[in-house]
């Protein structure tokens, strides 16, 4: 059992992010969409898929594709959950995140991108993912995604 002290100082995990990873197929192959974010924000250019924070007042799945539209313009034709869960700490919070994943379908749809946080974005393989992505937790979850839509 527990102490009291133990239990006070116990911190629960907070979900304040959402990571989606947008796809497409062309050419009869997957692409995914990856985005650098600008060398003024916060991880300064990083290339990640689609993350950003809960939508006052949404659930996760509307804060899902509140991001997309946010980050691309794109109204989603579908949103798949991945299943993964990122999770990270966070010191400016001082505390774990749990990040849900989910996977949207773009079809062939223009992008727009958020230049207030992207500079650049690119379709790009599921092969060429290590190239870009440096988390390994959003690594796994392309990794979940791509054995998804390759036995679909």
């Amino acid at each position: 059992m527990l102490n009291e002290s133990l239990l006070q100082r116990c911190r629960s995990p907070m979900v304040l992010y959402v990571d989606v990873y947008p796809y497409r197929q062309r050419g009869g192959k997957h692409e995914f969409l990856i985005f650098k974010r600008l060398g003024t924000v916060v991880m300064p250019s990083v290339w990640q898929p689609i993350c950003g924070k809960l939508g006052d007042g949404l659930t996760i799945k509307e804060s899902f594709i509140q991001q997309v539209k946010k980050k691309t313009g794109v109204e989603l034709t579908s949103l798949t959950p991945i299943d993964s869960i990122n999770t990270y700490y966070d010191h400016h919070y001082d505390a774990v995140m749990i990040v849900p994943c989910a996977a949207a379908d773009l079809g062939q749809a223009e992008i727009t991108v958020d230049a207030s946080l992207h500079g650049e974005y690119r379709w790009v393989s599921y092969d060429e993912i290590p190239n870009f992505i440096r988390f390994s937790g959003q690594i796994s979850a392309y990794e979940i995604l791509n054995k998804h839509l390759v036995s679909a």
